[in-house]
C-alpha cells in the first residue's frame, strides 16, 4: 500500500484495517445468514399453501363422493370429527 497509494502503513494503521476487514467479513456472513432464512421463511411459506392447497383439494372430493351417495349425514359429520373424516379418506382411498 505504502507504494501504490503513498500511505505509510504504521503499526496503527494496519490495526485498523485489520478491523476493517473483519468487520466487511461479519457484514458479508450476516448478509448471508440472513439471506438463507429470508429464503427458508419463504420456501416454509410456499409449502403451507401447496398443503393448505392439497388439503382443501381433498375435503372437497370427499364431500362430492360423499354427496353423490347421498350420505349427507357422513359429510356434515366429518365438518367436525376428524377421526371420522381420516376414516372416510381411508375409506375412499384419498389418503
Amino acid at each position: 500500500m505504502e507504494e501504490e497509494y503513498r500511505i505509510e502503513m504504521t503499526e496503527e494503521l494496519v490495526k485498523e484495517l485489520s478491523v476493517v476487514c473483519n468487520l466487511g467479513e461479519y457484514i458479508a456472513r450476516k448478509s448471508k445468514e440472513q439471506g438463507r432464512m429470508e429464503g427458508f421463511a419463504e420456501g416454509l411459506a410456499e409449502e403451507r399453501l401447496e398443503g393448505r392447497m392439497e388439503g382443501e383439494r381433498l375435503i372437497g372430493t370427499l364431500m362430492d363422493k360423499l354427496f353423490s351417495l347421498g350420505r349427507v349425514d357422513d359429510a356434515k359429520r366429518c365438518t367436525t370429527d376428524v377421526d371420522f373424516r381420516n376414516a372416510l379418506y381411508k375409506e375412499f382411498q384419498l389418503a
